[in-house]
């Protein structure tokens, strides 16, 4: 059986940009305006916007490492990994710190996502020097980690997004668009054997392709 997919005017689908384009950074920042308007109506819809379900299953993962503390149940491990490569990395870093002021009682990392790699990706320990954390320095069990990756192929972000799947199932992106590649690896989680849940794990700016 075929599965036809509508391209034209499909809400999740962003059109190519223009290949020929004398100034491909002016017109970047030309658009800022249209994209923060096109993110401010999204998380306004109620009904419609996969933003809004995000920030709830977010919401809900995040409650219950608050509980655990709350009940003294708590293990120790990471509440919120944060992770990326250059600016991505930079931005998250900035979320961090807004949202440890907002929840001092979480514990709250951001990692380099090349130097997670570097860390846990290899089939043995490999002392490196220069890194101020190596693979006992933090307990990632059942933690939940926001990746950042605009283009959505960041070889770093993309790869860790499969590497922690040895280490939990909450794992949420911030991405350009729904179907990038590292928004794909997030959504391939099977649910074998569980009842369904309504729940989403990513966020997406609506920027699309950037070349610039």
């Amino acid at each position: 059986m075929k599965r036809v997919l509508r391209l034209g005017g499909h809400p999740f689908i962003k059109p190519l940009p223009m290949l020929k384009v004398n100034d491909p950074v002016g017109n970047d920042i030309h658009d800022i305006p249209a994209v923060c308007k096109r993110i401010q109506e999204d998380w306004n819809n109620n009904s419609e916007s996969l933003n809004r379900m995000t920030a709830f299953t977010l919401f809900r993962k995040l409650r219950k490492r608050l509980e655990m503390h709350e009940a003294g149940e708590h293990d120790g491990s990471v509440d919120l990994l944060i992770t990326g490569c250059e600016v991505s990395l930079w931005v998250g870093e900035q979320f961090a710190s807004d949202f440890h002021n907002a929840f001092p009682q979480l514990k709250v990392v951001t990692l380099s996502a090349n130097k997670l790699l570097a860390q846990l990706g290899q089939g043995f320990p490999i002392p490196n020097t220069g890194f101020v954390f190596n693979e006992d320095s933090y307990n990632l069990n059942d933690s939940v980690v926001l990746l950042l990756s605009h283009s959505g192929g960041t070889f770093g972000t993309l790869n860790v997004s499969n590497l922690m799947k040895g280490y939990t199932s909450n794992l949420f992106v911030v991405t350009s668009e729904w179907d990038t590649q590292v928004a794909r690896s997030v959504r391939a989680r099977k649910r074998t054997g569980k009842p369904f849940v309504l729940q989403s794990f990513v966020f997406v700016t609506f920027c699309g392709c950037r070349p610039a």
